[in-house]
């Protein structure tokens, strides 16, 4: 169900994309060069998703941000609001867009909590789990230590990080073993 809802954001645009230029290659309407920075950039993006689904998610983000306010498009013709004030506009938005922005943000939330964490939002990211690759890491980089430094680090683990105690415990029972 997930891997579907993922695909909502990339079909959407990628129709209307299409649906705009087959429409304009069967009329007289012209599209104007937002559009075609805005179809490269989620073509970019999802093509991206393949090998840095990390890079490709902010991309996407920012690509969407972009069109939100007018800055690219994806169809021929946009939908937009706006706040005017004595003929002078304030604020101008596309909200269909804007719901593909939500929606992707939605999807990726755990992601982009991981980016945005804050010190009281932190509990629910598993944060005192160690990361086994950052514990292989420090283990080679602590091998040359002695026991008694191995042992002051796990005595005073409020000093490192998780992964270094873990390391360290690791690397002790390994050379207690010898």
């Amino acid at each position: 169900m997930n891997k579907i809802i993922e695909y909502i954001i990339p079909v959407t645009l990628i129709v209307l994309g299409i649906f705009s230029v087959i429409f304009t290659a069967l009329t007289e309407y012209i599209v104007e060069l937002p559009f075609y920075i805005g179809l490269t950039g989620i073509v970019i993006s999802y093509g991206l998703r393949y090998w840095r689904k990390k890079v490709s998610n902010y991309l996407i983000s920012v690509v969407l941000l972009a069109g939100t306010f007018g800055l690219v498009s994806f169809f021929f013709a946009n939908y937009s609001f706006s706040l005017t004030i004595s003929d002078i506009t304030i604020i101008k938005f596309h909200p269909v867009v804007l719901i593909l922005l939500f929606i992707h943000l939605y999807i990726n939330r755990e992601e982009f909590d991981k980016l945005f964490a804050t010190s009281s939002s932190t509990a629910n990211l598993d944060v005192d789990k160690p990361d086994n690759l950052e514990v292989q890491r420090m283990k080679n980089s602590f091998s040359s230590k002695s026991i008694e430094e191995l042992q002051h680090i796990i005595n005073n683990p409020n000093q490192y990080r998780n992964e270094a105690v873990q390391a360290a415990s690791e690397l002790l029972t390994e050379k207690n073993a010898m």
